[in-house]
């Protein structure tokens, strides 16, 4: 598991950060949701240690974070940024994909053989001589998961992967790290989409740099005050949920909430 404990960060005087503490169980799905500014992709970076704390610790799968072990961290762990156009280093979608492969220093062999793989778990297998700019962005962005999978990372960080990516975009992404967590990898979702986090099994709410909530996305959801408080938006289907749990006309025998319920915990 990772453990994050008394973790505070400031880029300046102020921190973005403030005692941070989140448990992020092995083999599960949590999603780290809040408005802009509230820290998400802070938390993100640090996660990776593109930037250090300022005080805390972070500790995975019983190693603590630091300069010693960010090397052996970093092989444990990888993340999908918003925009993929940031990541490619390569001139095709083959090269871009065996790029992590290439400083791990695989055999040419291995490399073929896990490049062609992670592109067909994506759906990419005859995108591999193309340009990575003549992508459209749902497929740029799975370019960039599949250098994640070739590396078999344990970890994966999804910061806003699907922010800037149209309906199509958003439901293909979606669908891959769903079947990346049921195959056993252990999903971090940094977003504020509400619907999208629904989807996970636990929640992490921040607002001005600290955790306000932590629990089941169903549990959370139920507190419409606390979200509106953070500036996010209840999905349509919680809010209908609510409305009828809280009305016992609507609810005389009970009927109507456990097919709400139902419907919301589908995945």
């Amino acid at each position: 598991m990772i453990e994050i404990k008394d973790l505070s960060f400031g880029y300046t005087n102020d921190l973005a950060l403030k005692n941070v503490n989140i448990k992020i169980s092995d083999s599960k799905w949590t999603s780290i949701i809040g408005h802009n500014g509230s820290g998400k992709s802070t938390l993100a970076k640090l996660l990776v240690g593109i930037l250090n704390p300022t005080s805390g610790e972070i500790i995975v799968d019983g190693i603590q974070m630091n300069e010693k072990t960010i090397n052996d961290i970093r092989k444990k762990i990888g993340i999908v940024f918003q925009n993929p156009d940031n990541q490619f280093v390569g001139v095709t979608v083959l090269s871009d994909i065996a790029f992590g492969l290439e400083n791990r220093c695989y055999s040419k062999e291995e490399m073929d053989k896990l490049v062609l793989s992670s592109a067909k778990k994506v759906g990419l297998e005859n995108y591999l001589d193309r340009e990575p700019h003549t992508l459209s962005g749902g497929e740029k962005q799975r370019v960039a998961i599949a250098g994640i999978l070739a590396l078999d990372l344990k970890y994966i960080i999804f910061d806003e992967a699907t922010s800037m990516l149209d309906p199509k975009g958003v439901s293909d992404v979606k669908k891959i790290i769903k079947e990346l967590n049921d195959s056993g990898h252990t999903i971090i979702t940094i977003t504020h989409d509400l619907d999208f986090a629904l989807y996970s099994d636990n929640v992490v709410v921040l607002k001005n740099g600290e955790v306000i909530a932590d629990g089941r996305p169903e549990e959370i959801y139920q507190n419409e005050k606390l979200l509106l408080s953070s500036n996010l938006m209840v999905p349509f289907n919680m809010k209908l949920l609510n409305k009828v749990k809280g009305d016992k006309e609507l609810n005389k025998n009970g009927k109507l909430v456990n097919l709400l319920c139902q419907l919301n915990s589908t995945k």
